[in-house]
């Protein structure tokens, strides 16, 4: 999935993991600066790591820290 709001580009990719996770994702985002038409970058902004529970009380919700 690619999305571009504000100038800015983010990446998402979902890999299905089996055992505890059902999912683990990432989201790398940059940042579209330019001087004029010909001078486009784009720039690192940040990068993020989801993991989504197989199982529990969390199971199916995405979070940034460790199932349990």
């Amino acid at each position: 999935m690619i999305r571009t709001q504000s100038s800015a580009l983010s990446l998402a990719i979902r890999i299905t993991i089996e055992f505890s996770l059902s999912g683990h994702r990432y989201r790398v985002s940059f940042k579209l600066e330019e001087d004029d038409k010909s001078n486009a970058t784009w720039n690192f902004v940040q990068y993020g790591e989801q993991l989504q529970c197989a199982r529990g009380d969390m199971a199916g919700k995405w979070q940034k820290g460790d199932c349990v």
